[in-house]
């Protein structure tokens, strides 16, 4: 409220909010490169102390679910000012005192981190994030970091991601064949049996 309903807008209102003293820094829904300290590789939800002064995490609780505030209950755990500290969303809560029993949908997720009965920050995971992309914070910016920092402070990211490119011909099932022509930015990937394109798909390169 009381700003353009664009994206200039959008990041002049995060400029005017104020931060909390943690914040949901960085969060990864599809992850298979970077292993955690039991080899698996899980998504996982960052956390960092912006603050001045060490905070201790006891009190705090993490959740996909706004109506389940404390699905993950933090330990005693001071952060130093900087620090980050990971929970693993892997759904397997005998692996570690830092696993939550969720997991991250890649079709988009928002996560919650709450002290006692109030909710001190929301971060919205896009649904078009790539694999082993995340997202999260670079100062108040919403960012996507093609180059994931899982426990340390975020580097450079981009503020948009790609629009989804477009087909000339809707998805469905063709009983004959058809010509279908892709367009958009950067490079394309697709998959002509309904399945989610990945790195892996074939590379369009002409109708």
């Amino acid at each position: 409220p009381g700003y353009g309903d664009t994206i200039d807008g959008y990041r002049a209102a995060l400029a005017e909010r104020p931060l909390p003293d943690v914040i949901i820094s960085e969060a990864m829904s599809s992850n298979s490169k970077y292993a955690a300290p039991d080899g698996g590789c899980h998504d996982f939800i960052e956390v960092q102390n912006i603050s001045g002064a060490p905070v201790s995490l006891k009190g705090y609780t993490l959740s996909d679910k706004r109506s389940e505030p404390a699905r993950y209950t933090f330990g005693d755990v001071v952060l130093e000012s900087g620090g980050c500290y990971l929970v693993y969303c892997s759904d397997k809560t005998n692996l570690g005192k830092n696993h939550a029993p969720f997991k991250l949908s890649a079709d988009g997720e928002t996560v919650y981190l709450s002290k006692g009965d109030t909710c001190t920050d929301v971060l919205s995971i896009p649904g078009d994030l790539g694999k082993n992309e995340s997202y999260g914070r670079s100062g108040k910016d919403l960012t996507y970091f093609p180059t994931p920092t899982p426990g340390k402070a975020n580097g450079q990211g981009a503020q948009t991601g790609l629009a989804a490119p477009a087909a000339s011909h809707p998805s469905g099932v063709y009983k004959k064949a058809v010509t279908v022509s892709l367009t958009g930015d950067g490079t394309i990937y697709y998959t002509t049996d309904g399945t989610r394109p990945t790195t892996y798909s074939p590379v369009y390169t002409a109708p």
